[in-house]
């Protein structure tokens, strides 16, 4: 849920290391009254210069979507312009990069995940586990791109959107969509050592 005063950010990838597509979702704290365009414009920005560097060149950012809250009256805009990524290598189109968006909620509200497609083949060793240096050099990525948000004066802020959750009889938790929480910030982004291996993920 996108509450006034929020809004969405949706990087699309394909190319042929990402034939089917796959999608970086999360959300930002949006200020005043900028147009969803011109956010839109900013964040592509953001993604191509810092992390799109590291990613392999099979993989292109192709458009960057903000969807502003609320929900069914906020502003839509969009930003195209294909970006492939900077470094050599293979790319095996069902392994993602598993990133952990970290909050200063315990508990399921405090968690989130992207999964970012890219990595060079030759980076993931047994076990789908990524090896150190390359570890290393997607995590400064990551962190470099956190600090586009940060530098910016009067900018979005990442946050944590909340969803209604449903629980192992089907009910959705909170009840009421209105109960649910205000958007958390998140205080950091951690590259994790074991990559995610389900297609479906590159999805979301």
């Amino acid at each position: 849920m996108i509450p006034e005063g929020f809004a969405q950010i949706t990087h699309l990838f394909g190319g042929s290391g990402c034939p089917t597509g796959a999608a970086v979702v999360f959300g930002i704290s949006n200020p005043g009254d900028g147009g969803a365009g011109p956010i839109a414009e900013a964040v592509h920005g953001y993604w191509a210069e810092e992390i799109m560097p590291v990613l392999s060149s099979p993989v292109t950012l192709l458009e960057t979507v903000v969807k502003k809250g609320p929900d069914n009256t906020g502003a839509s805009g969009s930003f195209s312009s294909p970006i492939a990524g900077g470094a050599s290598g293979d790319v095996n189109p069902g392994v993602a990069i598993l990133v952990k968006k970290n909050t200063d909620l315990g508990g399921r509200r405090g968690r989130g995940r992207m999964y970012i497609p890219g990595v060079d083949e030759a980076d993931v060793g047994n076990g789908g586990v990524i090896t150190g240096g390359a570890l290393t050099t997607l995590q400064t990525a990551i962190d470099s791109w956190f600090d586009r948000f940060l530098d910016v004066v009067d900018g979005g802020v990442p946050v944590l959107l909340h969803e209604q959750w449903k629980d192992s009889n089907g009910n959705l938790h909170p009840a009421n969509p209105a109960d649910l929480p205000d958007p958390t910030p998140i205080i950091s982004f951690a590259v994790q050592a074991l990559t995610a291996t389900q297609r479906r993920r590159l999805r979301r």
